[in-house]
């Protein structure tokens, strides 16, 4: 694995990416009138086995790096001494905020992973949580992010996920409330098509035990994609398309009335899908959106009933929300009906 290949890759992609702007973000926090570099990763910051963002010493840094499964990417904190870090007490404020920001913010990260390089060895990986204070020990590397193959990197997926988390280096780094952003001040809602390279299944090993994880949310967005670029075209279609608040809808149609998002749930229930999805559905759609959803659809493999279908009127209807449920089954071939 050469790490500093991944890295200029990575550059060389992230301007099609909001986390290409990360060091005007970082100059606008730092009040820094010139950043040193416009690229995610400098020469300074790479090495054999890992790298983290250019400044990124003293902060919440973007990182990538070797693990024993593969290559892991993501955000970390070093609480590892070195000159440019004397001592680690500066790194208590940001702690707190990053607790804050993932309270707030937990739904938005449920496929994110934690784990810990300590002086004794590496913890087990876990979902991610609150950083406890056991964990903030000089010495320490806190990790929060995702594996894949080091052999096969999906380079896209990786800059989608410095995409996801770099809402929380803002908040981490700045003093924003949780409601305000500074990537906002001139960002948009983003349309990017999808890919069919998704991946489905994965396996990752621990000391103990090596298992495969199965993703269902993954097989029914692509498979909701593929019929919805049979039916709009695939230049319509796009998955993860970025909020200019830094969320991703699952999946979006753009046509000539507008946009149409549509968000996925493989929850145990019809009702349980819907009441998840329809939270995030609104706040995509008008929590200082800049886009106008012509649908908003909450999208399950479970079949509609009689009870979903007079709910679901009834928010049209009563409340004028364009709330609407559409069954995708992973054998499907064509796209069932909307109610």
């Amino acid at each position: 694995m050469d790490i500093r290949e991944i890295c200029n890759e990575l550059n060389r992609r992230s301007k099609h990416y909001q986390v290409g702007k990360l060091q005007r973000l970082r100059a606008k926090i730092k009040d820094i009138t010139r950043p040193k570099t416009l690229k995610i990763f400098s020469d300074q910051t790479i090495n054999e086995d890992w790298a983290f963002h250019s400044g990124g010493r003293t902060e919440l840094q973007f990182n990538i790096g070797t693990e024993r499964e593969g290559l892991r990417y993501g955000l970390a904190l070093s609480l590892q001494l070195s000159r440019t870090l004397p001592d680690i007490s500066d790194f208590e404020f940001k702690i707190l905020r990053f607790n804050e920001y993932l309270l707030a913010n937990i739904h938005d990260l449920d496929n994110i992973k934690m784990w810990v390089h300590s002086p004794s060895g590496r913890s087990e990986i876990k979902k991610i949580s609150e950083i406890k204070l056991p964990q903030f020990q000089e010495g320490n590397f806190i990790f929060f992010g995702l594996l894949c193959d080091a052999d096969n990197i999906d380079y896209e997926h990786v800059l989608k996920t410095f995409d996801h988390l770099l809402p929380i280096y803002e908040y981490v780094e700045s003093n924003v409330s949780l409601n305000e952003s500074i990537l906002s001040d001139n960002a948009s809602f983003t349309f990017s098509g999808f890919s069919e390279d998704k991946k489905l299944n994965g396996t990752y090993s621990s000391p103990a035990k090596k298992f495969e994880v199965k993703f269902k949310h993954n097989e029914l967005q692509l498979k909701l994609c593929q019929l919805l670029s049979n039916k709009y075209g695939v230049v319509n279609v796009g998955d993860e398309c970025l909020t200019k608040f830094g969320t991703r809808v699952d999946a979006v149609v753009k046509n000539a009335e507008g946009f149409i998002f549509y968000e996925i749930k493989t929850n145990s229930t019809l009702k349980l899908c819907i009441r998840e999805a329809l939270g995030q559905l609104l706040e995509y759609g008008y929590w200082g959106s800049d886009v106008a959803p012509q649908k908003l659809v909450v999208v399950g493999d479970h079949p509609v009933n009689e009870v979903a279908i007079k709910y679901l009127r009834k928010l049209r209807d009563e409340f004028n929300l364009p709330i609407y449920y559409q069954r995708v089954g992973i054998n499907d071939n064509t796209l069932s009906k909307m109610y």
